[in-house]
């Protein structure tokens, strides 16, 4: 299925619109930052999942915090010259 960027949302099709009588969604996880598109199917009237939308925003929150991370390791583990590298190498 397609994935959809948007300055807001990446947008990863399960099933095509098409297939679908009304469409909703619903947060999952931390408000505003991911949704579940869910929608009735035409066929057998029962509810689907159709997309996930993710927000952008969140996508770059996790990004940061697993550079932390990443860091936070090297800095307890490794020499100094090694901190160097990886802190350029992480920008």
């Amino acid at each position: 299925m397609p994935l959809d960027i948007t300055k807001r949302f990446v947008r990863v099709r399960l099933k095509p619109p098409k297939d679908f009588v009304k469409l909703r969604n619903v947060d999952i996880g931390q408000k505003g930052y991911s949704k579940l598109i869910i929608g009735q199917n035409k066929k057998t009237g029962k509810w689907e999942s159709q997309a996930m939308l993710i927000s952008t925003q969140g996508l770059r929150e996790q990004r940061h915090q697993e550079k932390k991370l990443l860091m936070n390791y090297v800095y307890n583990r490794f020499p100094k010259k090694y901190r160097e590298i990886v802190r350029d190498y992480v920008r």
